[in-house]
């Protein structure tokens, strides 16, 4: 666990660096829109890779019982459409609907972990479309009001679904 946490700690720095050097070149106004294109995808890797990198971080920080989950308000709303629209392009490449239902009674900003949710998010969403060929892959939030509580709470359902041949 010592070696995992060391290597991803390590990893993190340079993928940092690739990451802004990516999004320097982007902004870049006499960049033609084919290197535009092949720029967007290099950030996009680089993004997923340091994603894969800080789950290996935060494995470790789970087994030596240091993983910290965060409470603070963030924008549900955001979250979801970061989320959904990180695995756009893998779901563009089948014969899907790639879908995002997010109902109107949902609200805006919720307290708890942003960047917890997106893990878990991209992970569900990766995994149906990985077992997904064609039909359709659904994240959907809904809310419920809870009255009982003082103040009135919203309890939110998120979930993923899809016609692939995964978990019921």
């Amino acid at each position: 666990d010592l070696f995992v946490a060391s290597v991803s700690h390590e990893l993190r720095t340079p993928m940092n660096a690739i990451l802004g050097l990516a999004d320097l070149i982007h902004h870049d106004k006499r960049l033609h829109d084919e290197a535009r294109e092949k720029i967007e995808d290099i950030q996009k890797s680089g993004e997923h890779l340091l994603t894969i990198i800080n789950d290996l971080l935060d494995h470790a920080q789970m087994e030596a019982g240091r993983l910290q989950i965060v409470k603070e308000p963030f924008n549900l709303h955001d979250t979801l459409k970061t989320s959904f629209q990180l695995l756009k392009r893998r779901a563009d490449t089948k014969p899907l609907n790639y879908i995002l239902n997010i109902d109107p009674g949902v609200p805006d900003w919720v307290m708890g972990d942003s960047h917890r949710l997106t893990q878990i998010l991209v992970n569900l969403l990766g995994n149906a479309l990985k077992f997904t060929s064609q039909g359709e892959v659904e994240l959907r939030c809904t809310a419920e009001t809870v009255t009982s509580a003082q103040p009135a709470m919203a309890l939110i359902h998120i979930e993923v679904r899809d016609t692939g041949i995964g978990i019921p």
